[in-house]
């Protein structure tokens, strides 16, 4: 470690002027040859150089232990013996005027520096001494930081390893003789890189000179080729080597050449760039420490030494920016390799990395899928067009910091190209992970950006694909995501696509007109699931669920068709689909329950219906044209759609209540204002989101949330239903918790109408229902 050392100019004659400059070198010197630590002998070497010393000593104090360490040899011994931990007023009870000098240190367990001098050298020795201490205390600050930062420490396999060892040879580079030294970095470079040659060469006389070893394979011209001031390569008897240039005051001075029976790969390479440095580094301080030595031994220094210590330190402290440079721009490497420059995001090599990583946990842990989002920015080249490409850099920009506030905190966002983003969307094999995640990127592109005064636009086709068991590698994951974002396109702005494998069928009808084919030919069907109160499993509420059944037989989540028809009026139509089927089965199949008046179906609507009262209307015809009780249904929204907070979407709330309908926030949590949601509307009940859930039992501070969310709202007189539970320990812990309301895959997976009636006339989910 180098650092600076500030030293007092006194300003008296210039003969203690240049004693001051001498000792700072020669003390510099000294504590840069023991790494930092402590060392007296050279400490008094160095000061005793300009000033004649009777006495020096350092006083340690760990805890209540108190040790004195002197110098040998000297004349005068401390006079007393510190009886306390500090020892301050011991220590200043001694004669300034009889030449003794102490200065305070911080620097692990050492105390106070002590000595003693002629009286008229007091000056000169303290601020030697001040020097020192103040040494010692930068050495404290800093001797817990890490030579290293790079990013590599947690991607490469044994990069940390590898640093390590060839840091603990470059330590050793002073203490260590040369030949030595040199077969301690043959066998590094053996072990690490697989070298099956290493040699050191100097050139002489426009030929490369072996230094290390004796003798080498290479002929004399490979010899002379490697022996360059540039980083050089060949194959020779089927190896290949490389060569990297080793400088002294920016000079070359020697190569440092291997060979290997495979090529170096990147960071490979670029760790021998830094040996090859840091070896220029060590040779540089090779020969301050000699002239130290050399200077050391005269009693009093001619004027020329002075003058070669002085630009010795110069040499120093240029060491010391080159150091700091070199780890500044090993850090700036590893970061640009792996970010877009533009807008800070992963780049494709990064993000290739995460999925190849990914890719591979997931072929241990098949339980643990992931899937993947791109983004295709559809309206890019016409801004660039009509505003320039610098207004179109600041659009991607704002883009960037979009897709990232979308996103949840393990998933990462990448940019591929110019106008492409994409997502690894983590822990989200199932559609109804990925949706809110969709949901929110798509809702924040309905929003016009403002940047330099214009009023932009963004519209963007989004395809995903999800990992899978018949999934060979990567590259055909990310083959379905373009074709999804492909199919995406053909439908026009701001529409999302979900892979399958009509995807892939030319000419088949686009995703709207299939789900249009599905509406006509009524194959979207009413599935339930059970919502259960904790303490007895009995059924309280039972949510309605749509279901797409393709022309191949085959049941399709909400998750896969709904987001497309969000984006349309689809969605609305769906809906009072779905209440149609509802308020048929409370007609028949489910007829005896109305008798009861106690069991509640709840039904996801979308928040297209609170634009307009005709839309409420439309939903209170039929159920009054069906003749069942309005208090029989509670209608769910998305917390997002109660977040504009006008007052049309309040009084229709209101009117919707007044009719005996129930009121339920769904996936509570995700928004932006779910506190004013909560307040300002009126709710009946909260479901929270089943993100919550799945971390319920890792998460302390998710544990504290959900608390939060259950204390508020039942002050505001508002139930609290628990989504996706899917295991018994979440159970367990929503018990503990005092939830009363729950529902999830854990007590019974969605299921049609014939399958949920033989639950409900126990109204108790048994339990050879539930999942383990």
């Amino acid at each position: 470690m180098m650092v600076a050392i500030p030293v007092k100019q006194p300003g008296e004659q210039p003969a203690f002027r240049a004693a001051i400059v001498a000792a700072k070198d020669l003390l510099t010197l000294a504590l840069l040859e023991q790494d930092g630590e402590t060392h007296l002998a050279s400490l008094h070497a160095a000061v005793s150089s300009c000033v004649p010393l009777t006495h020096l000593s350092a006083i340690y104090c760990n805890g209540n232990e108190i040790q004195v360490q002197e110098q040998p040899q000297l004349s005068d011994p401390l006079p007393f013996t510190p009886c306390n931990p500090q020892g301050k007023n011991q220590i200043e009870q001694l004669s300034s005027t009889a030449g003794w000098c102490w200065v305070r240190v911080e620097h692990g367990s050492l105390h106070w520096l002590v000595a003693r001098t002629q009286p008229a050298q007091r000056t000169l020795l303290l601020h030697l001494l001040e020097i020192a201490a103040t040494h010692f205390s930068l050495l404290q600050a800093n001797r817990q930081l890490d030579l290293f930062n790079s990013p590599l420490l947690n991607r490469i396999p044994f990069w940390q390893e590898k640093l390590e060892s060839f840091t603990r040879l470059l330590r050793l580079a002073g203490t260590l003789p040369a030949q030595q030294l040199l077969a301690q970095f043959d066998s590094t470079l053996r072990f690490w890189m697989g070298a099956q040659e290493v040699l050191l060469l100097q050139r002489q006389d426009d030929a490369g000179r072996l230094i290390y070893p004796q003798s080498a394979t290479a002929g004399e011209a490979l010899l002379n080729l490697l022996c360059d001031d540039r980083p050089q390569q060949s194959e020779d008897n089927c190896l290949h080597w490389y060569s990297f240039p080793i400088l002294l005051r920016r000079q070359h001075h020697a190569s440092l050449a291997l060979a290997l029976q495979r090529p170096l790969v990147t960071e490979d390479r670029q760790l021998l760039f830094f040996v090859a440095e840091e070896l220029g580094l060590m040779t540089e301080l090779y020969e301050l420490r000699q002239h130290k030595k050399e200077s050391s031994e005269q009693a009093e220094l001619a004027p020329e030494e002075i003058h070669r210590l002085r630009e010795l330190g110069k040499n120093n402290l240029r060491l010391q920016k080159q150091l700091k440079q070199r780890d500044e721009q090993e850090r700036q490497l590893q970061l640009d390799a792996q970010r877009d420059p533009l807008t800070q995001l992963a780049n494709r090599a990064m993000f290739l990395h995460r999925l190849d990583h990914a890719f591979k946990h997931y072929q241990r842990y098949p339980d643990q899928g992931f899937a993947i989002l791109l983004i295709d920015l559809l309206s890019l080249h016409e801004v660039n067009e009509l505003y320039g490409d610098e207004l179109g850099d600041l659009l991607l920009k704002n883009i960037a910091q979009l897709l990232h506030t979308s996103t949840r905190q393990n998933d990462l966002v990448a940019r591929l190209s110019g106008d492409e983003f994409i997502v690894f969307l983590d822990a989200s094999q199932s559609t109804e992970a990925i949706t809110p995640v969709i949901s929110r990127i798509l809702e924040q592109l309905q929003h016009p950006v403002m940047i330099d005064n214009h009023e932009i636009n963004i519209h963007a086709a989004l395809g995903v694909a999800t990992i899978n068991a018949e999934i060979d590698d990567v590259s055909q994951l990310l083959r379905q995501v373009d074709i999804a974002t492909f199919q995406a396109k053909r439908r026009g702005a701001d529409h999302a696509v979900f892979y399958s494998e009509l995807c892939d069928i030319p000419d088949r009808l686009s995703p709207e007109q299939t789900l249009q084919q599905a509406l006509r030919e009524k194959r979207l069907l009413p599935y339930f699931q059970p919502i259960l109160r904790l303490r007895d499993r009995r059924v309280v509420q039972i949510e309605l669920l749509a279901r797409l059944l393709d022309e191949e037989g085959e049941i399709h989540e909400a998750g896969s068709f709904i987001p497309l028809a969000e984006q349309s009026d689809l969605i609305l139509e769906i809906d009072r689909m779905m209440l149609r089927h509802a308020c048929g089965l409370l007609q028949g199949l489910f007829r005896p329950l109305i008798k009861q008046h106690s069991l509640r179906i709840s039904i996801n609507l979308s928040g297209k219906h609170l634009g307009s009262r005709e839309q409420i209307q439309q939903l209170l015809q039929i159920i009054h044209e069906s003749d069942v009780p309005p208090k029989l249904f509670i209608f769910e929204f998305k917390e997002r759609d109660l977040t504009r907070r006008d007052t049309q979407t309040l009084t229709l709330l209101h009117e919707l209540r007044a009719k005996g309908i129930g009121i339920a926030v769904d996936d509570f949590g995700t928004g932006f204002s779910s506190l004013n949601a909560l307040f300002h509307y009126p709710v009946d009940f909260v479901k929270i989101d089943d993100s919550f859930t799945h971390r319920l039992l890792k998460s302390n501070r998710d544990r504290a949330l959900i608390r939060a969310i259950r204390d508020i709202s039942h002050d505001l007189g508002m139930q609290v239903i628990v989504e996706g539970v899917e295991q018994r320990e979440q159970q367990l812990k929503l018990s503990e918790m005092g939830f009363d309301l729950a529902q999830g895959d854990f007590f019974s997976a969605a299921m049609p109408p014939d399958a949920l009636f033989s639950l409900l006339p126990n109204r108790a989910v048994p339990p050879e229902t539930k999942k383990d």
